[in-house]
């Protein structure tokens, strides 16, 4: 297979930073084969940032980092982010038609719905529910799997990476001195000093 990067990118991958936009353009004139692959790091707010067709990583030097009277450390993980990106994007296998976008909304819908509750039922709906997205999810890469189509697992993990940065870019904007820890596709664990954690609850 051959897939042009410019083909994966979302519209929403507008930044207001040259380094987002740094990697986009790289994005764009990038063709990603069964033979050739992607990778391109970038720093970011004293930290090394590794983007590639597997997703984004990224890590602080080595050290221990505590919570303190006026600073707290923060995890945010976002739940099942990749079919979130793919159902909200209209993202599909491109042999599949929108019964593949509806099915994988009723899944992640559930999930959603099992999350809010708190009894032990829920809790292993919870597990098995994103099992199934994780499956579907990884089928997609595997050749001769009836939902195989490499162009999907590309158009996900960018989109998915492209939206991460656009998070670290708002949390940076918002958050005065935000020190980010470790990123990953989709999580960020950052320090911030307590007296800013309304800016977290904001909408926009």
């Amino acid at each position: 297979f051959t897939i042009m990067l410019r083909e994966c990118i979302p519209s929403f991958a507008i930044y207001e930073g040259e380094v987002f936009n740094r990697l986009v353009n790289t994005l764009s004139s990038t063709i990603v084969s069964d033979k050739s692959s992607f990778n391109y790091s970038t720093g970011y707010n004293g930290i090394l940032l590794k983007f590639g067709v597997g997703g984004v990583h990224g890590c602080i030097q080595n050290g221990k980092y505590v919570a303190s009277e006026d600073n707290m450390i923060v995890d945010i993980d976002i739940v099942s982010m990749y079919a979130s990106i793919a159902t909200s994007l209209g993202i599909k296998p491109r042999h599949t038609n929108q019964a593949f976008i509806d099915a994988m909304k009723v899944v992640l819908n559930e999930r959603f719905e099992s999350l809010s509750c708190n009894d032990d039922t829920n809790k292993g709906k919870v597990v098995i529910l994103k099992q199934v997205l994780n499956y579907i999810y990884g089928k997609t890469k595997e050749e001769g799997n009836m939902f195989y189509d490499p162009k999907y697992s590309l158009d996900v993990t960018i989109a998915a990476q492209l939206f991460m940065a656009k998070f670290l870019e708002l949390l940076r904007k918002r958050i005065e001195r935000v020190k980010f820890l470790m990123v990953n596709t989709d999580s960020v664990t950052f320090v911030m000093k307590k007296s800013q954690k309304g800016e977290l609850r904001q909408n926009r």
